[in-house]
């Protein structure tokens, strides 16, 4: 959920902002004179290294090489226009 608020609101409850954010997941954007000047939004930490990120997050079912037996429609359309 996207909140706004003034940067003055924001000024008086930044210790209440921090909380709705840290807690909630809540993204808060400041503006002044109705234009956006921040935005807050929940940290979120990531690996030191994109290798081995997403170990364990991924499923394999099956076989990938393995013909599935079914005819793809790509298939027989490409082969049908280069007899044309």
């Amino acid at each position: 959920m996207t909140k706004t608020m003034t940067a003055s609101e924001c000024k008086a409850k930044f210790l209440d902002v921090l909380d709705q954010v840290g807690s909630k997941g809540e993204r808060i954007i400041v503006a002044r004179d109705g234009k956006p000047i921040a935005e807050t939004i929940p940290f979120v930490e990531r690996p030191d290294s994109i290798i081995g990120a997403l170990k364990g997050a991924v499923t394999m079912m099956g076989d990938l090489e393995e013909p599935t037996g079914e005819a793809w429609e790509a298939v027989g359309h490409c082969r049908s226009r280069r007899s044309s």
